[in-house]
């Protein structure tokens, strides 16, 4: 599967290659969550930036090709509400995978609307994770009870779906908002059973096996830049 994702972001790239094409930065925030054993953690929310470079479309194109880097904060979020004198206080415990993200894709463009266009798209998506804060929760006395470093799985998949809106600023400078949602399809933490672990409610506890998939919200806004190649 990992040969097959560096295959599509090679091919994207090469069909760019000495020819017109669009490129730029994104970014925006993220609102991520994970599948615990089939169950919706709280939603974290964090941010992520990318670059990415795109096969150039005139106004006639009905679609193109696309390739992109990114930085991104993948995660969830527990929280706790705990009642003290005459107040209620909510705990919050994040945990973040900071993943570098290579995505590959087509797009589709839909008739103008407005002074712009909109658009959806698929893509293929490989990444790797460069460090989390796990460590935090590792350091206290009920380190068994949260995710540990140990079972992160560094090499992840899945899918990239969206859609957006994009505009013209001058002939060779656009602007564009976009939203998506990345589901992984591999695990991002994977953990056996373990038994006699310090609980945060007092006593010992077990914690039973730990199979996390990585979902995520976010909402990019970016500029895009034309390279334009001129055959004489």
């Amino acid at each position: 599967m990992k040969r097959l994702l560096i295959f599509l972001f090679c091919f994207s790239a090469f069909s760019l290659y000495s020819q017109s094409f669009w490129f730029g930065p994104k970014a925006g925030p993220t609102l991520a969550t994970q599948q615990w054993n089939n169950f919706d953690q709280q939603v974290l929310v964090d941010w992520h930036v990318a670059a990415f470079i795109e096969t150039f479309a005139d106004e006639d194109a009905d679609g193109s090709l696309f390739a992109q880097l990114g930085y991104h904060t993948r995660g969830s979020a527990i929280r706790v509400r705990v009642n003290t004198i005459g107040a209620t206080d909510i705990l919050t415990s994040g945990f973040k995978f900071h993943n570098l993200s290579l995505l590959a894709g087509a797009k589709r463009f839909l008739p103008e609307r407005g002074k712009g266009r909109p658009y959806y798209f698929v893509g293929a998506r490989l990444e790797y994770t460069v460090n989390t804060n796990l460590d935090v929760y590792e350091q206290s006395q009920f380190a068994g009870f949260y995710p540990i470093e140990f079972f992160v799985r560094k090499w992840n998949y899945g899918i990239t779906l969206g859609g957006g809106y994009k505009f013209p600023i001058n002939e060779k400078i656009g602007a564009f908002v976009d939203l998506t949602i990345s589901p992984d399809l591999s695990f991002q933490y994977q953990q056996p059973q373990l038994g006699n672990v310090a609980s945060p409610f007092g006593g010992s506890t077990t914690i039973g096996e730990r199979s996390i998939r990585n979902v995520s919200l976010e909402i990019s806004f970016g500029l895009n830049f034309l390279r334009k190649v001129v055959y004489e």
